[in-house]
């Protein structure tokens, strides 16, 4: 038998009030025209109920409604649903499509790029009851409730439905111990689910999630779990610069035999291509040894030059930096305490104090100008960032 409709409930909230999130999902009113004729794309091809339908079709067990007045089919499965509901979010790309909409309400609408059990997740957010929804929010969340946060996470993203947006990312991370759940989900997931994460983080500008997926994959790297060169794709694929060098910088110190305890020891052999021994690809590999040649370079100037001496370049009656010889000493003190730890930290640390140094003393700013110093450590690796001006 067919569950009747449900009273119409007001959308549950994590937050107390005047209180904002850790990390905000996008909520631009920007997004929804765009979006919703996205939505229109997928949804171009109309079959009228009863008449076109696939045999192998079934109706939702849970979100199949008799009074429902808007019909979706995702895979193999019809969802009759209440356009109020849908178009609770004011913001709702439902409600706008409604709106607009032509036709009748028996025809069925086609959903693609969605499974039912993701849809399934959406409509049970969406009539979800005031007392269910705080009793969801004294329950600790494990593997299955963190999975279906995400997928709530990402569909209200997709259908533009801010509100549960952000009370899927509240369920997520307002609970004891912040992010321990998600992390622990995380910590399980292969290439495939890391990756669904970081570009769901990207989409909903996550930058707590984004963290997570990214400590997750250097560590993978670190242990074998994922290879070098899948992080590496991954990386240049949504546009991480700093996940890449960090890769970069890790197989620098292995083939130093400087790894992590617990990490095996690459030795490398001229019997066998280094590519071969890191697994890396050709583009991968000349970026690896064009960003190591260069910083190497560089370092040597800014931790241990031959002349530890001044880099003036002005006779010492004309020189507008006084001191600028004691501060250079002083720098290249400092730099070597870093070099001790020749992680991305420590080297990002080594050339940051070089730039601030030489915005301080125009000696050394223009002695670091005269080596074509870069104080962006992705950049030797990577090159300079793509300009995102028109």
């Amino acid at each position: 038998m067919r569950r009747q409709r449900r009273p119409i409930v007001r959308l549950p909230s994590g937050s107390r009030a005047g209180e904002e999130p850790r990390d905000s999902p996008s909520t631009s009113p920007s997004r929804a025209r765009p979006a919703i004729d996205k939505l229109r794309q997928q949804t171009s091809n109309y079959s009228h109920s009863g008449m076109d339908l696939d045999s192998s079709v079934v109706h939702d067990e849970t979100y199949f409604f008799d009074d429902g007045d808007c019909l979706f089919q995702v895979e193999n499965v019809l969802f009759n649903l209440h356009r109020v509901i849908l178009g609770r979010d004011p913001e709702s790309m439902f409600r706008s499509m409604f709106a607009d909409a032509q036709g009748s309400s028996a025809e069925v609408i086609s959903l693609s790029g969605d499974t039912a059990a993701e849809f399934r997740v959406l409509c049970w957010a969406m009539y979800l009851l005031p007392g269910d929804a705080y009793a969801l929010s004294m329950e600790q969340i494990g593997d299955t409730e963190v999975k279906k946060y995400l997928d709530l996470l990402n569909m209200a993203h997709k259908y533009t439905l801010p509100h549960f947006e952000k009370w899927a990312w509240e369920m997520l991370s307002s609970v004891e111990d912040m992010l321990r759940p998600l992390q622990t989900y995380l910590n399980g997931c292969l290439e495939p689910g890391l990756e669904a994460a970081m570009a769901l983080a990207i989409r909903c500008n996550l930058s707590s999630l984004l963290d997570l997926v990214l400590a997750i994959l250097i560590k993978s790297a670190k242990s074998g779990a994922i290879s070098a060169s899948r992080v590496l794709v991954l990386g240049e694929k949504y546009q991480q610069r700093s996940l890449q060098t960090e890769i970069y910088i890790i197989l620098w110190n292995r083939v130093q035999g400087r790894q992590d305890e617990g990490q095996a020891a690459l030795i490398v052999s001229p019997l066998v291509g280094l590519g071969t021994q890191l697994g890396l690809t050709n583009a991968q590999m000349q970026r690896f040894f064009t960003g190591i040649v260069m910083l190497t370079s560089i370092l040597a100037q800014i931790v241990s030059p031959g002349d530890p001496g001044t880099p003036c370049v002005y006779p010492s009656k004309e020189c507008p930096c006084a001191g600028s010889t004691n501060e250079w000493r002083l720098m290249l003190a400092e730099n070597r305490q870093h070099a001790s730890k020749s992680t991305r930290t420590e080297i990002r640390a080594i050339l940051q104090n070089a730039q601030s140094y030489g915005d301080k003393y125009r000696c050394i700013d223009e002695h670091l100008k005269s080596k074509n110093f870069c104080s962006d450590i992705d950049t030797y690796f990577l090159g300079p960032e793509p300009s995102t001006s028109s």
